[in-house]
């Protein structure tokens, strides 16, 4: 059994500091520049929700008197361009980082039957609020098709619509009632035929994590289904959130944090995944440096051999040089030594002559001996 706690009490006022985004679109054949306030700069999802739910009911607060409600006035964004201040000029808009600056101004093309609507030829107007935050729409089908009336702001309607705000462990903040209804009807009604069946109803719920019983289901359906047609229009989805404004509460914001929650989940995957890639080339460079510093120890110890292998050829480089200086001092003295006894054995031999060449002249027996006469 589902069972929800509310805290119901005043709601504190706080000043917050407000993002602005510029938002032009063509509506009912003209173009209208509205300022869509954020807590802080949107992401791309939120800021299409943020402008179907405002310019669905602009388009309704600028109908004709008296004109029913058709889902050809639900506005769907098909895509949007920013104006970038250092090309001066239109760009795709696909990344939330590009709403960096405040006020800056966003261009929403709608879809219509699958196509964009061909836009007016018109200047830009100047940006102005959304009529719902200026008071309420003035036109009395504005939210209601029949003429029964037309929604205003909680903050200043007091009428069956106002509710106070309820905490979940943190303040919530401040939505004009009618987007609340609004945003919820576009929610369950993923058909887009202008009407919830019984199995969005149900579905809606679970996508919220509310899991009612089938009977409630039967019976919050046929509480809607006022005609019995076994659709839920919009009208009659008003009707139904009057009878149960804190489940309306309850659903708005549980889809809120759904989606807030999504994306985290988004980002947090994103960044798990990059994770692990890193933790893989972690992985990676680690086999990468151990081989490396292998072989850097390997290169080490061949140039420590290497180098031993040097010391040890200069040693005997060093050894032999003297050894051969030794022998080259050797070998001259031994020729001077071999120098001098060639002289000394040619003055001999010079004496020698000389003699004999005496002993000659002077008939000498000497001489008669070496020349053999005696």
């Amino acid at each position: 059994k589902l069972q929800f706690l509310y805290f119901i009490g005043p709601t504190k006022k706080k000043e917050h500091t407000m993002f602005t985004v510029r938002v032009c679109a063509d509506l009912i054949g003209r173009k209208v520049n509205l300022e869509l306030p954020f807590h802080s700069p949107p992401s791309l999802g939120e800021l299409q929700r943020k402008i179907d739910e405002t310019f669905t009911g602009e388009a309704r607060a600028l109908m004709p008197p008296g004109q029913g409600y058709s889902p050809e006035s639900v506005f769907r964004t098909s895509r949007m361009q920013i104006y970038d201040d250092r090309s001066l000029r239109w760009v795709d808009l696909v990344s939330s980082e590009q709403l960096h600056t405040d006020r800056c101004q966003v261009y929403a093309f709608r879809e219509s039957g699958g196509s964009p609507v061909r836009d007016t030829q018109q200047e830009m107007p100047q940006p102005r609020a959304p009529t719902l935050s200026q008071g309420g729409y003035s036109s009395p089908s504005a939210y209601s098709p029949g003429g029964g009336g037309a929604y205003s702001s909680p903050r200043t309607s007091g009428g069956p619509y106002q509710t106070n705000e309820w905490r979940m462990g943190k303040e919530r903040p401040n939505v004009p009632l009618s987007d609340k209804v609004q945003t919820v009807f576009n929610d369950f009604n993923v058909s887009r035929t202008g009407g919830i069946t019984h199995q969005e109803l149900g579905s809606g719920f679970k996508n919220v994590g509310i899991d009612f019983a089938a009977i409630t289901i039967d019976e919050l359906f046929a509480k809607a289904d006022l005609n019995r047609d076994q659709r839920v229009t919009f009208d009659e989805w008003q009707h139904w959130c009057k009878v149960y404004p804190n489940t309306l509460e309850c659903v708005y914001f549980r889809g809120r944090d759904k989606a807030e929650e999504d994306e985290v989940m988004r980002g947090l995957q994103a960044v798990e995944i990059e994770a692990q890639q890193n933790d893989g080339r972690e992985a990676q460079l680690r086999r990468e440096l151990e081989g490396i510093q292998a072989r850097k120890q390997d290169l080490d110890r061949q140039q420590q051999e290497y180098r031993a292998r040097q010391a040890e050829f200069l040693r005997r480089k060093d050894t032999l040089e003297a050894q051969e200086r030794d022998l080259m001092e050797q070998e001259i003295r031994l020729e001077r030594q071999r120098d001098h006894l060639r002289a000394q054995e040619a003055r001999f031999q010079q004496a020698a002559n000389n003699f004999d060449a005496g002993a000659q002249q002077s008939a000498s027996p000497r001489r008669a001996m070496r020349s053999g006469g005696l």
